[in-house]
């Protein structure tokens, strides 16, 4: 457990709430001094002692919830040092094609995919990257599920940014070989997967391409998965866009990718035998486990000023007693 202080200086301000403290003492110290004058009897000092400890303890729970105390709960997590991933997700405009207006676009489908690896592979630091005639990261290999979801649903989309060349086909598969020449992986990381979520829908040279750019850089281990249907078709306020037809060449094509850089192509139903051949994959290889450091941070404040509430009430009662 740790245990810190978001904003140490908001401390300060329960030197406001003693201000109430010392007008009291104050005030005592003159209704001492009428009443010796008149004779009075005084009020013992020990009368004061729950007004002055409810005013401290007041002041002090308030200082406390102003500095804003935070505790981190560790919880012991393997973690892979050995191995890395992406996910790289197709974010052409073909991936909206869906086989009707109200059915999941292939990039929900891919997505969904997505999230599935996470869930499943969550000791392997795993990163979001997008894919059209370029390869961007969005998110660099991380164990950190939250930070993958938010990535996911906020900063992933078709056409966001859309690709460079307008005049071509969208896709370009030998832009993967960014991966290994610009740092994707870090140096530690001894096995680098890329699982591509795809539909297919390339350029006839990527082959070629991507032969070429893999040579000679450090290995990376390719896994593809084909989320097509021929009859499906981008629609636009409800209506299918004349100017887009699947491409029946999409499944070769992928598989000529595959085969160039000694990947595997699987269907969208067969996302179960991917996940099959990655545990495999990742068995074979040395495990190097290290402690992390899960769950967000819990904020205290609240529970400051909740106690708080109590002296203060004490305070409120007793003055209406009076």
């Amino acid at each position: 457990m740790q245990f810190s202080f978001a904003s140490p200086a908001g401390a300060l301000i329960g030197l406001a709430v003693l201000l109430p403290l010392a007008a009291l003492l104050e005030l005592e110290r003159r209704s001492q001094r009428v009443r010796r004058l008149l004779g009075l009897r005084g009020a013992r000092r020990t009368d004061l002692l729950p007004y002055a400890a409810a005013s401290l303890a007041t002041a002090t729970l308030v200082a406390l919830a102003a500095a804003q105390p935070i505790v981190a709960v560790t919880e012991p997590q393997v973690v892979r040092t050995d191995v890395e991933a992406f996910v790289v997700l197709d974010t052409s405009r073909s991936m909206l094609a869906t086989s009707g207006p109200d059915e999941p676009t292939r990039f929900e489908r891919a997505r969904a995919v997505a999230e599935e690896l996470r869930a499943t592979f969550a000791d392997v630091p795993m990163g979001i990257a997008s894919l059209t005639d370029r390869l961007l990261p969005h998110l660099f290999p991380t164990t950190d599920q939250a930070a993958f979801a938010a990535t996911l649903a906020k900063a992933v989309a078709v056409d966001r940014p859309p690709p460079q060349d307008t005049r071509a086909r969208a896709t370009s598969f030998s832009a993967l070989a960014d991966a290994p020449t610009w740092n994707f992986f870090s140096e530690e990381a001894s096995r680098r997967l890329l699982v591509v979520l795809t539909d297919g829908e390339g350029q006839g040279s990527d082959p070629e391409g991507l032969a070429s750019g893999l040579e000679g850089q450090p290995s990376v281990e390719l896994s593809f998965v084909h989320l097509w249907q021929e009859d499906e078709r981008v629609f636009s306020q409800g209506r299918a866009e004349p100017e887009y037809e699947a491409d029946v060449d999409s499944l070769p094509l992928l598989e000529r990718v595959a085969r160039v850089a000694d990947g595997e192509v699987f269907m969208e139903s067969e996302v179960a035998g991917l996940i099959t051949a990655l545990r495999q994959r990742l068995a074979s290889s040395a495990q190097t486990p290290s402690p992390a450091i899960a769950g967000p941070p819990r904020p205290l404040a609240p529970y400051a000023i909740a106690i708080a509430l109590l002296p203060l009430g004490f305070l409120v009662w007793r003055r209406a007693r009076a």
